[in-house]
């Protein structure tokens, strides 16, 4: 009976959470049926639809703050403000697709801070005390590490027994367990999150919360002050410039630090504890000649090599850190949601507008290229000319160089091709190079014959499989693997069945040793040779090989070994094609 009152309140609690909360658990149902999809593909495919698996996964949080802040609104009225969100979306989807690596992760991390930042704003009310809008935080902050401990316990449990079916009874769930996480990630985690949230009316001081802010956070800050505080005093003493990683550090005091004021926030200002109140306003004090350290540190990085977006990330926080530690420490101000509020605006500045991190650092990296052209006579009527006899010291050659990799790694070619000249165009060039030697090859045609760029001397080839899904060969094999490596000199040792496994590939070998005995290959000439092909007539990205092509067996008198390859790469070096990234399936079998 117990059990039928468990499922009962289970099935209430979904239910009154989709109504609540409509448009994020549809995100979180097509998010899970999209990535789905996205296991059975690979490479490029899943590559270009990545920005869509990310803009469901923010749709989720942003449509949450939609419906808190709808809170006690008539459902259409609910529903109605909820929908604002998609053009927000779509807009987020359009931010992510079509941009760089570098950018996507960027723009992702940034838009997700903002729309939990939001989610915490949405639970603030009308007149409502601070110690509220704390008791309601606190209430998300615990049913967040709720829902991360129980969805980490499921799918561990659940992930554990299928690993044991395997092994006891020989089924193959493959890609089941990707399918699982995917799961737990999206669909479990916004039921139990959502359903449980509800909107609270008096202030908890949790006893844990006490010990744990006490004993644990407050020593990590002064562990992380006397470390910073020793570091300014070797600068002060030795009369240097902060190293550029300081300010990581910095950050990572600084964030601990708010959080411990914001977690003892209700008692900071408790005349019984002396620890909790100094703590509070010592904190943000403490902030301010890290502050200045971290903006010298910052502002020496961005004068030796300029903008990029990290870089333009970490100057506003820095202005943010001076901000709060001001008007906290010395203002005495006990308006903590200003702080969400602050950092929200903050990280809408970097992500959208004429202000954001992409558009301030494409900016200034083509504003020190033109600068260090025409400061070596390289530029005429906005054109970069050809200058054969010019010959450049190496730092006049870094000058140039470092914002051309730059421009070229974030893929701005509309805005260096309007100072290229004719026959000198980057997209094309990107077609066959890399950012490092497309602006080797654009400085050895602009500039003298030290600075010509000989495609031989580096080239990557990039290699993936036609089709899906994997057909295993024919027989009865003792072991199946699945390999994935990206180091030159990639090594993985297994166990299985009672054997000995070592995977490795070096140069352009790729080794398989069983227990004592050792079958090799030479990958590139075998790839080659099943493509019949010659080394000249490669691509330099996208090679694409079919199945019967795909498949490398290895063989002596006492194992089979058959490889089906899935992606490779290989880069030149010294004139030799070597092994730098391989994927493959591999199956053993025992001859005798």
């Amino acid at each position: 009976m117990r059990f039928k009152i468990n499922l009962s309140e289970l099935t209430d609690s979904l239910l009154k959470g989709m109504l609540r909360f409509p448009l994020a658990f549809l995100c979180a149902f097509t998010a899970m049926v999209y990535g789905n999809l996205l296991i059975d593909l690979r490479g490029e495919e899943v590559e270009s639809r990545i920005p869509l698996m990310i803009s469901l996964g923010l749709g989720i949080s942003l449509f949450t703050g939609l419906g808190l802040s709808a809170f006690r609104k008539p459902p259409l009225q609910s529903l109605l403000i909820q929908l604002i969100g998609l053009p927000i979306l779509v807009l987020c989807y359009y931010l992510l697709d079509g941009v760089p690596e570098e950018i996507q992760v960027g723009r992702t991390f940034i838009l997700g801070l903002l729309f939990h930042l939001y989610v915490s704003l949405a639970v603030s009310r009308k007149n409502q005390s601070q110690e509220l809008f704390w008791q309601a935080n606190q209430a998300l902050l615990l049913r967040l590490l709720n829902t991360a401990f129980y969805s980490i316990v499921l799918y561990g449990g659940l992930a554990l027994a299928m690993s044991a079916i395997d092994l006891l009874f020989g089924v193959d769930f493959n890609r089941s367990y990707a399918r699982l996480y995917i799961f737990i990630l999206f669909v479990f985690n916004t039921w139990f999150f959502l359903s449980g949230l509800k909107e609270e009316e008096e202030v908890h001081f949790p006893k844990g919360l006490r010990v744990f802010t006490q004993f644990v956070l407050i020593p990590l800050v002064l562990i992380y002050f006397l470390i910073l505080y020793a570091y300014a005093g070797k600068i002060v003493i030795e009369w240097s410039w902060p190293i550029g990683w300081v300010s990581n550090l910095i950050l990572g005091f600084s964030i601990t630090g708010i959080l411990a004021y914001l977690l003892v926030f209700p008692i900071s200002d408790n005349a019984d504890n002396r620890l909790m109140r100094l703590t509070g306003r010592g904190i943000f004090i403490a902030l301010v000649p890290l502050v200045i350290m971290m903006a010298l540190a910052v502002l020496r990085r961005i004068n030796d090599y300029g903008i990029t977006e990290e870089r333009y990330y970490i100057s506003n926080l820095t202005a943010w850190l001076a901000f709060i530690s001001i008007f906290y420490g010395f203002l005495r101000s006990r308006n903590i949601k200003l702080i969400p509020l602050s950092l929200a605006l903050i990280a809408l500045i970097n992500v959208v507008g004429p202000l954001s991190g992409v558009s301030v650092s494409k900016r200034n990296q083509m504003a020190r290229l033109v600068l260090a052209l025409e400061e070596n006579g390289l530029m005429e009527k906005d054109q970069w000319k050809a200058m054969p006899e010019k010959k450049l010291s190496e730092e006049e050659y870094k000058r140039i160089e470092g914002p051309l990799i730059y421009l070229l790694n974030r893929q701005h070619y509309t805005l260096l091709n309007s100072i290229l000249p004719e026959g000198v165009k980057t997209d094309e060039m990107m077609e066959k190079h890399g950012s490092y030697s497309n602006a080797r090859q654009i400085l050895g045609k602009m500039l003298s014959d030290e600075h010509q760029f000989n495609e031989t001397q580096w080239q990557s080839f990039s290699f993936r499989r036609k089709g899906k899904g994997i057909q295993p060969p024919q027989g009865n094999y003792a072991a199946f693997f699945h390999i994935n490596g990206n180091f030159y000199n990639d090594k993985n040792k297994l166990e299985y069945a009672g054997m000995t496994f070592e995977f490795q590939h070096k140069g352009q070998n790729l080794m398989v040793k069983v227990n004592e005995e050792q079958l090799e290959i030479n990958l590139v000439d075998q790839v080659l040779k099943s493509m019949n092909l010659e080394r000249s007539q490669l691509k330099a990205f996208d090679n694409e090989f079919s199945e019967s092509q795909a498949w490398i067996n290895l063989k002596n008198e006492h194992y089979e070994i058959p490889i089906l390859l899935e992606d490779f790469n290989f880069n030149t070096e010294d004139g030799e094609l070597v092994i730098t990234n391989l994927e493959y399936y591999v199956w053993v079998k025992k001859l005798n």
